[in-house]
């Protein structure tokens, strides 16, 4: 390039390095911190929301100017805002994909609340360190050196990590960029989505110092305007931020809505399987305009009408007909997403087995809830839990926790192809030890909107189509206790390692749903009928399987870990079942049982631990090992 040049000088424009596999291997130190799903191009959010094209063109224009401008500015970050399905993470999609092509975007992330890392705030800073290693490759070796320096920095608090991953490499490398070729861009999506709201302001103000120690740094962060986040823009930030609110007039949202809709009626004209039978001049421009009036500027109300008319199964003009016909049940208390809403709940009703989707949908809904209750519940279990939130949201793991097929499964959602899809999630299979071995892939069910979440969980919105999260964790625990005694009854094995996903999935999970369940007569009369000591030998095989073999300790240190880590958790345990003895005899009998175990690991953690638990070797080639914990023989 350029051979044969004498006394070149180049000004202006963004120069692009593009890292080696080689540099990017020597990055692995990042892999267990990051959250590789959350990148704007990643494949976990493959065919993301972006701007239609010629829409939201004011928007992306003063978005734009203001990252790329070479004046000193006095906002700090600029917050997109705006209400579910108004179009927020289109909007940072579209920014990001156009910086990407200016060779400005430094790093993004994607919050979602239905993924266990990229609903971790904890994973931001290691996230976005790793992307502006390979985005701006001066800030590479300086981000080593730093870690080779510190290799514990990912267990220190977020302003340490920012300071000594983001900070100190940027600085360095930014001061030796000339010009406008130092501007670049950090892109935040749905902060609101990330599942500790505790963590929010610690993230907005990490991202604020960076923004004050870097002016050359733009920072785009979009969120719905919950309380607290509008809390902290109103007092850190009330004159150092620049915000865009997506129900502002002066943006003609209805004109963008209109366009979308005019050019994907046209495909549909185009290309439906009935396009000789549609004339010309379908859709009338009062139904147009009737579509745009419901919307109230949300494309997710227009994107939704698209994908119900446009089902190859259906006549598109008696669909169309459909949406113009729904109308608010209640005109005098419609909410902000009563058209939404009405038409949410006409394709729920469109449904051939009501009560079995509703089920479907129920416990896809109870993928984060879950993943909070086992954080307050098992602090001390270290299981993989995106293994446990693939199970959950997979056809297979679905279909064997209510007992029906996995045909009857996809049949029910066949309906629903305008607000969910079908797609591949990652699932954990597991060594016949208990250990992950390899991720493969299964069909599971991916909502199309956060607001369809929103809908079935609220009583108000979805009315008769709700269910309420007790009755969820109900339906759950009954299906774990079916998985687990089906395990129990097995003449084959009796005592099988948790090599499915959905028998290690049912062992973990029994306990969170039984502890949030709505209980009743017929779940009391299962847990009646269920060996909970076989359960307990599951737990305490897990456990042992993730801690050293006995013959490797050197000392007592790994034993007495072990042995504290399961008094822990049985301390944990018989406080839940405490509080449920009055229910049950059941519950009794449990609580001595527990209660015998728990004395024992306390007993263990004041002796000699190198004699509290001992891998007793086969007797005989027919005889199974056990796992010998002070008196208590549990075989494996």
């Amino acid at each position: 390039m350029f051979s044969n040049a004498h006394n070149l000088v180049i000004t202006g424009g963004n120069f692009n390095h593009f890292a080696s596999p080689e540099e990017v291997a020597d990055l692995n130190f990042f892999q267990d911190y990051v959250a590789l799903g959350a990148l704007h191009n990643s494949g976990e959010r493959f065919d993301p929301p972006k701007c239609h094209p010629n829409t939201r063109v004011s928007i992306l224009q003063k978005i734009m100017e203001w990252i790329k401008s070479s004046e000193k500015i006095d906002e700090l970050i600029l917050w997109i805002y705006g209400a579910a399905g108004a179009g927020k993470s289109a909007i940072a999609q579209t920014v990001a994909e156009m910086c990407e092509k200016e060779g400005i975007l430094l790093g993004s992330f994607f919050f979602s609340r239905t993924s266990p890392g990229r609903s971790d705030g904890n994973r931001l800073i290691p996230t976005l360190a790793y992307q502006m290693a390979v985005n701006l490759p001066k800030t590479r070796s300086h981000i080593k050196r730093a870690f080779q320096m510190n290799p514990f920095i990912f267990s220190q608090n977020m302003e340490s990590q920012r300071d000594i991953l983001i900070s100190q490499p940027l600085k360095k490398a930014i001061s030796r960029l000339p010009g406008s070729s130092s501007r670049q861009a950090l892109i935040i999506d749905g902060l609101d989505e990330c599942s500790d709201p505790k963590v929010h302001s610690q993230l907005l103000t990490v991202l604020v110092s960076l923004a004050k120690e870097h002016p050359s740094l733009r920072i785009l962060i979009t969120s719905r305007p919950e309380h607290h986040i509008l809390s902290f823009f109103n007092s850190q930030l009330e004159h150092a931020a620049f915000r865009i609110a997506l129900n502002d007039s002066q943006f003609e949202t209805d004109d963008d809505v209109r366009m979308f809709l005019c050019s994907k009626f046209a495909e549909i004209v185009r290309s439906h399987p009935l396009k000789d039978h549609i004339p010309p001049s379908w859709p009338s421009i009062s139904a147009l305009e009737t579509i745009v009036s419901k919307a109230s500027g949300q494309f997710i109300h227009a994107s939704t009408v698209i994908k119900y008319i446009d089902s190859p199964r259906h006549n598109p003009m008696d669909r169309l007909n459909v949406i113009l016909q729904l109308s608010p049940s209640d005109a005098h208390s419609a909410g902000p997403y009563e058209e939404l809403d009405s038409m949410y709940r006409y394709i729920l009703a469109s449904v051939e087995n009501v009560a079995r989707t509703k089920s479907i949908l129920g416990l896809t809904l109870l993928t984060s809830d879950f993943l909070i209750g086992f954080k307050e519940f098992a602090v001390n279990c270290v299981v993989d839990l995106s293994a446990l939130h693939g199970t959950l949201r997979s056809i297979p793991g679905i279909a064997q926790i209510l007992d029906i097929s996995e045909e009857d499964v996809l049949l029910s959602l066949t309906e629903l192809a305008s607000v969910l899809q079908v797609e591949f999630v990652s699932v954990v299979q597991y060594s016949q030890d208990g250990h992950p071995d390899s991720e493969y892939f299964q069909e599971g069910i991916k909502f199309l909107h956060a607001s369809f979440d929103d809908f079935l969980k609220d009583p108000t919105r979805s009315k008769h189509f709700y269910i309420s999260m007790g009755a969820l964790h109900h339906l759950a625990a009954k299906g774990c206790l079916r998985i687990l005694a089906r395990i129990a009854r097995s003449p084959t094995s009796p005592n099988p390692p948790c090599s499915d996903p959905v028998v290690e999935y049912a062992v973990h999970a029994l306990m969170i749903h039984f502890w949030k369940a709505t209980l009743t007569k017929g779940l009391l009369d299962d847990l009646e009928k269920f060996d909970f000591r076989s359960w307990l030998v599951c737990n305490i095989r897990w456990y042992s399987r993730h801690f050293p073999p006995c013959e490797d300790w050197e000392d007592g240190a790994s034993a007495k870990s072990t042995a504290i880590n399961l008094a822990l958790f049985f301390r944990r345990l018989r406080s839940l079942v405490c509080g449920m003895i009055s229910r049950s005899t059941m519950f009794r009998r449990v609580y001595l049982f527990i209660g015998r175990t728990c004395q024992r690991y306390t007993e263990v953690t004041s002796c000699d631990p190198r004699g509290a638990i001992a891998s007793v070797p086969p007797r005989s080639p027919s005889h199974r090992p056990s796992f010998f914990i002070w008196g208590l023989d549990f075989p494996l």
